[in-house]
């Protein structure tokens, strides 16, 4: 969906492959799991938030926010640390996984009108949203067997 200002507060459990979420300390169900069997992060800055992380699985971004930059740096830490060690057992990981971002139109195929639509161009592919702070792709094209031409503009 769209980006939304209203940040929640979470509670986070690591185990071997996946990051749990919990609505506070004391709850003893997750509320919701990311899998780290590929996870890929990277620091951000949101408008209301300073010290965040995009956490980038294959379904979705995750926007997480700290209070303070210790503890998004020890965070980090950690994922790198578990990624590590995932990435030993043969799993992908990498950090600088985004090769270029940015605005564009695109015509559909149906509705020939045109849209505006933020880029993210990744080794995979490429994933286009809404607007550059939503974390859910609206679509993705595979890059794989690609040819890349430069063509007229109108």
């Amino acid at each position: 969906g769209d980006y939304s200002d209203v940040w929640k507060a979470r509670w986070f459990k690591m185990s071997s492959h996946a990051l749990y979420y919990f609505e506070s300390k004391e709850t003893e169900r997750p509320i919701g799991k990311i899998d780290l069997n590929p996870v890929r992060y990277r620091y951000a800055t949101f408008p209301t938030r300073k010290h965040g992380v995009e956490l980038f699985t294959p379904d979705r971004i995750y926007f997480l926010s700290f209070d303070e930059e210790q503890s998004q740096s020890k965070f980090c830490q950690i994922l790198a640390a578990q990624a590590g060690r995932l990435h030993s057992e043969g799993v992908p990981f990498v950090t600088d996984w985004l090769l270029h971002s940015g605005w564009t139109c695109k015509r559909g195929l149906i509705n020939a009108s045109w849209k505006q639509r933020f880029l993210r161009l990744v080794p995979e592919g490429l994933y286009y949203y809404t607007n550059d702070l939503d974390g859910t792709p609206k679509g993705f094209a595979s890059l794989k067997n690609a040819i890349v031409k430069h063509g007229d503009h109108a």
